[in-house]
């Protein structure tokens, strides 16, 4: 998923052409479970960390709206109402739920005090005479937001270009929920728009509409919505914490599920394939990946692929979900991998 503000991140969407900003991109229909394959043992060195250890609250890591920025902010959080894709959330990083006390239960983007980052996605809270309404004060694109949520990403301060990335993820329960561990091209900062710039798509989920399973994908131009992509089903990822991952090497990207390889997508496979653009015929994909690109966190509701056709969450008793992050880590695999600090 993409936002434009990073662009400022809340226009450009990941998932199909037509979503410019919220998530990752709509992969193709559920590809039959392949088996991983044992990956060759590379030579890594750990080159960057972020391990979510503390006490409960903000991280320190994380620039929030009402910060202002420090040298040791390695991600930038999104607010917007105009997600596309057609999703139903208001990004935020402020509070999202308060305790009938008033005090604070849980923010869009937080430490749990118990070793992991999480991202909630809930329902905003109505205001009463312990503490104020969580709705935000501007709409959505579609009028009253429906759930409050947080986004994250390393644009403008940390960059990566080759290498092994990966986190240990639980994935949320509820109906709705689409969470995404993501990459999208440095240059969508320097007038690159999407898809021209790269995606790739570490991890998405839907629990809706793609239950039990998790896929990972590239998308460049033309983007025909789905992307050259892949799917696989973890034991228990609702209620285990899985390592996802992609080594990531000159002119190909291997998709790991807790160490092993499960999908493999080389140069040579993307620009085989082509795709038919109006008043250009078929086109071949292009292979923009042998750039800087920056991570992003996000949980959205609903929308195409966690929605029904018009993007709404099916059940309206559905309160949202939390995805938790145990970890990211970055390695160079075999002397590759550049992790660039801006």
């Amino acid at each position: 998923m993409t936002s434009a503000s990073k662009l400022r991140l809340g226009t450009i969407g990941a998932t199909s052409i037509l979503m410019m900003l919220g998530l990752c991109s709509v992969t193709s229909s559920s590809a039959a479970p392949v088996a991983p394959r044992a990956a060759t043992t590379p030579k890594l060195k750990l080159l960057w960390h972020e391990e979510y250890n503390g006490k409960k609250g903000l991280p320190h890591t994380v620039q929030t709206s009402l910060r202002n920025e420090k040298s040791w902010h390695n991600w930038t959080t999104t607010v917007t109402g105009a997600p596309n894709n057609k999703e139903r959330q208001y990004y935020t990083d402020g509070v999202v739920s308060y305790n009938p006390t008033g005090s604070i239960a849980h923010r869009a983007i937080e430490l749990t005090g118990k070793g992991q980052l999480a991202i909630n996605a809930v329902k905003p809270q109505a205001r009463t005479a312990k503490h104020p309404s969580t709705a935000p004060d501007d709409f959505c694109i579609y009028g009253r937001c429906e759930y409050v949520s947080g986004r994250m990403d390393t644009a403008g301060k940390l960059g990566f270009k080759y290498g092994q990335i990966e986190a240990r993820i639980k994935l949320p329960t509820g109906e709705g929920t689409w969470p995404a561990f993501w990459m999208l091209g440095a240059n969508i900062d320097k007038g690159v728009s999407w898809p021209n710039c790269g995606e790739i798509d570490i991890m998405e989920a839907s629990y809706s509409n793609r239950f039990g399973s998790i896929f990972g994908s590239l998308h460049s131009y033309p983007s025909d919505g789905f992307g050259v992509t892949s799917s696989f089903y973890p034991n228990n990822p609702y209620t285990e914490f899985h390592k996802y991952g992609i080594r990531w090497t000159y002119n190909k990207i291997e998709f790991l599920i807790d160490g092993v390889v499960y999908n493999t997508i080389t140069k040579s496979d993307m620009v085989s394939e082509k795709i038919y653009v109006e008043d250009q015929g078929l086109v071949s994909r292009e292979y923009p990946f042998n750039q800087e690109f920056f991570l992003l966190l996000n949980l959205a509701m609903g929308g195409t692929l966690g929605g029904d056709g018009d993007g709404q969450v099916s059940d309206k008793k559905s309160k949202g979900g939390t995805m938790l992050v145990d970890y990211i880590r970055y390695y160079s695999v075999n002397g590759q991998g550049k992790l660039i600090r801006h």
